[in-house]
C-alpha cells in the first residue's frame, strides 16, 4: 500500500558520532502519532534555504523513534550545513516517505548489498522483518574501506548470531590478516556465494556508480531486472537516463 508523503515536524534527541564522518541522529515526532512508511524508504529533511536532503531512515516502523546515520565531511560545506542542523533539542521539518525499495510480500530469499552508509535502508528492513517474525532468509554483504568504518558491525554480528535466517558478510576493501570477514566487494562476494541469482530479490544501496556495477554483475548471472530492487533506478528514471 502506497502512503502518500507529508511534511512532518520532528525533534532532534540525539545526534552523535559512529564515526570520523559518520553520525547517528535520532527523531521523535512532534505529533502523538508518529507518521506511517515502510522500511526501505527514505525521508527528505527541509533545510534552513528551503532545499530538501534525502536520507535513508535506519530504523524500522515498529520503533517509536527515526534514526537516521549521516555521512559527514569537513570537505563536503553541505554535509557541515546538515550536520549543524540536527542540533538536539531543535525542531526540524521533514518530508516522508518516499521510495519503493521494501520487502515484497513474497517469501523469496533476499540479498541485500550496501556500501558505506547505505546500510541504513538495509538495517530498517532487517529489524522489521525480525520483528514480524517472517521467516524469508536474508543474506546481508555490506562493504567499507575498512573495519573501522562498518559502524553496525557489532550490532549486525549479534542480530545474526541470534537469528539463524540472517546471513551477514561484512567486507572491507583492506585490512590486517586478524579481519575475520572478506575482503574485495560486497557484490563480488555476494556472486562468489551464490551461482546464481534468478529466484533470488536483489536490494542495493550505494552510489550511483555501485548500484550500475551491482546490476551489471548480477544480471550476467541470472538476476531479472524486476527483482533488482534500489533507489537510483526512480531517480535515473526521473532524469530520463539509462540505468
Amino acid at each position: 500500500m502506497t502512503v502518500a508523503s507529508s511534511a512532518i515536524a520532528f525533534e532532534v534527541r540525539q545526534c552523535a558520532a559512529l564515526t570520523a564522518d559518520v553520525v547517528q541522529v535520532r527523531l521523535i515526532p512532534s505529533q502523538a502519532k508518529a507518521p506511517r512508511y515502510r522500511a526501505g524508504q527514505y525521508l527528505k529533511v527541509q533545510l534552513p534555504d528551503g532545499t530538501l536532503r534525502a536520507l535513508s531512515i535506519a530504523s524500522p516502523p515498529e520503533a517509536e523513534h527515526i534514526e537516521l546515520q549521516v555521512r559527514v565531511s569537513p570537505d563536503r560545506p553541505a554535509s557541515q550545513v546538515l550536520l549543524g542542523h540536527f542540533r538536539p533539542g531543535t525542531t526540524i521539518t521533514c518530508q516522508l516517505p518516499f521510495g519503493n525499495c521494501c520487502l515484497p510480500e513474497d517469501p523469496r530469499p533476499v540479498v541485500m548489498i550496501a556500501g558505506g552508509t547505505g546500510i541504513s535502508p538495509m538495517r530498517a528492513m532487517i529489524t522489521s522483518s525480525i520483528a514480524r517474525g517472517e521467516s524469508r532468509e536474508i543474506w546481508l554483504y555490506w562493504g567499507g574501506t575498512s573495519p573501522e568504518a562498518l559502524f553496525l558491525d557489532a550490532e549486525l554480528r549479534a542480530l545474526a548470531a541470534a537469528h539463524p535466517r540472517l546471513h551477514y558478510r561484512p567486507v572491507v576493501e583492506q585490512a590486517s590478516s586478524s579481519w575475520p570477514g572478506a575482503i574485495g566487494l560486497p557484490h563480488l562476494v555476494a556472486k562468489r556465494e551464490h551461482p546464481s541469482f534468478a529466484s533470488l530479490s536483489v536490494f542495493c544501496s550505494g552510489s550511483a556508480a555501485m548500484a550500475r556495477a551491482v546490476y551489471r554483475t548480477l544480471q550476467a548471472h541470472g538476476l531479472p531486472f524486476e527483482q533488482f530492487h534500489c533507489d537510483w533506478i526512480e531517480i535515473f528514471r526521473a532524469r530520463n537516463e539509462p540505468f
